[in-house]
């Protein structure tokens, strides 16, 4: 049985409030059609490196992979699901990797595909058409993660990041693939940002929540308001809090100076890819010349989402669905915090499974197929 706060209860209603903001402010974008499976766009295809949104020039640089989910970047009404073919969303997209994805440049190597995400209005939708969208795009991120386990991955360990929609069907592609040994035991932990765990998340034996800063076969999960909790995703039970890596439904206040920096790319114009391949100009955060903004803000988990103090002013903040919802700068207000923290992460799983390091050098240790065997 799990029992609400107070704190929580009075979340539920303000984000039942916001919610109605947001299908109204969206309701001009809702697309115009039924989700027909006649009319979806065609099926990607990752033996084309053009289906992948990064992959990394050196398979080999680092000892871990990150596979990364991007965040929604569909608001146009003529479908239900993006058309791999919208050069504009792709475009789009690759700004979403140059300010989120770069959190991990220098870190792992770095596979995101394209996807055919699901509309914006589809997490509004109760019509049935939104949630058909989004087990469409689901299915994709469950193929480009099995394809990048065969072809890709070579037996290392791998982190699993993603934002919003791309949280979403991580949760989902845990759920459904971690029964197997193998996966499990070469996950190094989850940055599941910018999405709630649920109640009902909560109950899978495989989305575990990390209790501490260098724990691994776990998940982080955040969502960032201000002046909250009035979060569009009630009820949320448990968050964590990047700036001291601490879960909880309520935690202690962590001040700014915890705060190693956030990152923005406001100013940053992002380079046009050299090829197919290799996008790694718009990753490097510190070659782009991204502004860093040590002591940015600090953060307190109150009914399960992050809140944070009023943020300095030194950069323009856009807002994401309605007053004082953040989630837009999940990963930009604690970007340092969250390398730093990878890195830890990183090293203490390879210090536990030292048999990890060597794997690369071999496919025959990677043990994986495209369907699972039992």
């Amino acid at each position: 049985m799990i029992i609400l706060s107070a704190a929580t209860i009075t979340a539920c209603s303000q984000a039942q409030l916001q919610r109605q903001a947001a299908k109204l402010a969206l309701q001009d974008s809702k697309p115009r059609k039924t989700f027909s499976p006649e009319t979806v766009p065609s099926k990607p295809n990752y033996y084309l490196d053009s289906n992948w949104a990064y992959l990394p020039e050196d398979t080999e640089a680092h000892a871990v992979d990150v596979f990364y989910v991007t965040p929604t970047a569909w608001y146009v009404p003529e479908n239900w699901n993006m058309s791999l073919t919208n050069t504009n969303t792709k475009e789009y997209i690759q700004d979403i990797l140059r300010r989120q994805g770069s959190v991990f440049y220098g870190i792992g190597n770095i596979y995101a595909p394209y996807y055919r995400q699901a509309h914006v209005y589809s997490f509004l939708d109760r019509s049935g058409n939104g949630s058909q969208a989004l087990d469409l795009a689901y299915q994709d991120v469950e193929q480009a993660f099995l394809h990048y386990m065969e072809n890709f991955n070579q037996g290392r360990p791998f982190i699993l990041a993603g934002h919003s929609q791309g949280t979403h069907h991580l949760k989902r592609l845990i759920k459904t693939r971690f029964y197997r040994a193998d996966l499990r035991e070469r996950f190094v932990v989850g940055y599941l940002v910018g999405m709630p765990m649920s109640p009902l998340d909560l109950e899978n034996p495989y989305l575990r929540i990390c209790q501490g800063p260098e724990e691994t076969g776990c998940v982080v999960s955040w969502n960032t308001e201000r002046n909250g909790p009035h979060t569009l995703f009630a009820p949320v039970t448990v968050g964590v809090n990047p700036l001291t890596w601490e879960a909880g439904t309520d935690g202690a206040y962590a001040p700014r100076t915890l705060n190693r920096g956030a990152v923005f790319f406001h100013d940053v114009i992002p380079s046009k890819p050299r090829n197919q391949r290799t996008r790694r100009a718009m990753m490097a955060y510190t070659e782009a010349g991204a502004t860093v903004v040590p002591n940015y803000t600090g953060a307190q988990v109150v009914a399960g989402t992050l809140v944070i103090d009023t943020t300095r002013q030194q950069q323009p903040l856009g807002r994401y669905i309605g007053p004082g919802n953040y989630q837009a700068y999940d990963y930009n207000f604690f970007f340092i915090n969250i390398r730093e923290n990878a890195r830890a992460r990183i090293a203490d799983y390879l210090t536990t499974h030292p048999e990890k390091q060597l794997t690369a050098l071999s496919k025959s240790a990677c043990g994986c197929e495209i369907e699972p065997q039992m």
